[in-house]
């Protein structure tokens, strides 16, 4: 059955219509979402290509040297993406993510726990983003309940955040 432009609801981004749901005129949602620009053309449709780019982050820690625990936002925030490099020599950790605003004293139970494996490297990109009501804190444990400091400053940070 064709849509019959109903609209139901919309979504605006930078003050224009984006998204509109529409229904098929009897009540019933039979396509959830159709992508309209500006002009009101549906995207993905003629010469109106659909087009998907992730939102860029505002700001981005990166470890200036090798370290155990960063705090990279002191007050709330979005994490987009973190990378963890372990040095080598180093055993495998715990990459540990805490909802905070100061640093750690040991003992701290995480909001995210990834493990690394020795001397490796692992990236996480937590789908819309890890919202932190608090602030943002990272570090490798070598424990995995709750944050231990290795003592041993094997680790490099990289954190993408809003």
């Amino acid at each position: 059955m064709p849509l019959t432009p109903v609209d139901v609801g919309h979504t605006t981004i930078a003050g224009e219509d984006r998204i509109r749901v529409f229904d098929n005129g009897g009540g019933v949602l039979t396509q959830g979402m159709a992508l309209v620009d500006d002009s009101d053309a549906h995207a993905g449709v003629g010469t109106n290509p659909l087009r998907a780019e992730p939102s860029r982050p505002t700001s981005r820690y990166v470890s200036s040297a090798l370290e155990d625990t960063a705090v990279v936002k002191a007050s709330a925030g979005v994490l987009k993406e973190i990378t963890v490099v372990l040095d080598s020599a180093a055993s495998a950790r715990f990459l540990h993510i805490f909802d905070q605003a100061g640093a750690l004293a040991g003992g701290e139970t995480p909001v995210m726990r990834v493990l690394v494996p020795a001397g490796g490297m692992v990236g996480y990109t937590p789908p819309g983003g890890l919202v932190m009501a608090t602030g943002l804190v990272i570090g490798v444990s070598s424990t995995l309940a709750t944050y231990t400091a290795s003592g041993d400053n094997l680790a490099a940070f990289h954190a993408d955040y809003d």
